[in-house]
Parts: structure tokens; sequence; C-alpha cells
């Protein structure tokens, strides 16, 4: 089993303005699928999961206008990477993404970003974090491939969308 707050634990030093010092303790700090109506309570919540990028990724330039209604397609000002979870949320990494990554197991981290104005694509957005390659074979994860988001203006923006303090949800 995957245990998400040890990835946390470990991938924190990488990006410490990604999260807040008591985050990450709880297991209700951490995504939950939930029913559509309920999807606002996951908003600014940690997201780890395994999984493999799908065949569908969509690499989109800085400011890149792309002709469609989703969210996910919005111009932002730096590079980045879009794509579907099997069975979950769409991802938004701030990079392009190495060939080598693609194909193999890996450990998406993110925050969740929810606009309940969308009912579709796009209603739930995984700011991307980290990129972890994940050994299935040894049952552990690779922190020194980790690819880690580095555009500044992604960093602001998940600064932004963290959790007060005030608003987080005692250890359990």
């Amino acid at each position: 089993m995957l245990q998400v707050i040890a990835i946390k634990l470990q991938i924190k030093p990488l990006i410490p303005a990604a999260f807040n010092t008591a985050e990450g303790h709880a297991r209700s700090d951490f995504y939950q699928p939930l029913d559509f109506d309920l999807h606002h309570k996951n908003q600014q919540k940690l997201f780890i999961q395994k999984g493999t990028i799908p065949r569908y990724l969509h690499q989109l330039h800085a400011h890149e206008e792309i002709d469609h209604w989703s969210r996910l397609f919005y111009p932002r000002p730096y590079e980045r990477s879009v794509f579907q979870l099997r069975d979950t949320e769409y991802f938004l990494f701030p990079a392009e993404i190495p060939q080598e990554y693609k194909d193999r197991e890996l450990v998406f981290v993110g925050r969740v970003n929810v606009d309940t104005r969308f009912a579709y694509e796009g209603r739930i957005l995984v700011e991307g974090i980290a990129l972890i390659p994940y050994d299935i074979n040894e049952n552990k994860v690779e922190m020194t491939h980790a690819l880690i988001a580095k555009s500044p203006i992604h960093m602001a923006f998940l600064r932004y969308n963290k959790p007060k303090l005030s608003s987080m949800t005692p250890s359990e």
C-alpha cells in the first residue's frame, strides 16, 4: 500500500512552499473521491496517487491558447502538461514531461483545485507539485529521480492555493 503521509514528508523539503506545517498528518488532509455535489470539500487538499501517464497527454506552451471551453486549456504564462489520470481527475504539471516518465509507474503529487462553476472537464484540476518514479518490484518511490514543479508562477499559485492554518483540521 502506498504510504501517502510518508511520501508527503519526503517531498516537503524539496518544495516547502507548497505545504503548510500542520498539513498532511491527518487522513482528512488528503483528496478523497466524493459525489458530485461534495466536490468542493476537496478544495486545497493534497493529492497523492500512484499510476501512469495516459496516452492522451497535452503539452502546452506558455501563453498558448487552445480553442476549447475547458479551464484545463486556459492560457497560463508557463509551459505545462495536462492529462487525465485513470478513473480520477485531471492533472496539470508545470513543465514538459520527459519521455522516460511516460512509460513507467509514477506517484502523482499535487494540490486539488475545485471550481464548482464547471460541471465536467476542469471541475476538479490537480495542480502538480511532483512526479515521482515508483519501483513496483521494491514497492518504493525513487525520490532521487523526482520531477519537481519549478515554475515560479506555478509555485506562487500553489502557495496561494494551500489551506490557511486556521482552516486546518486537527490531527487525528
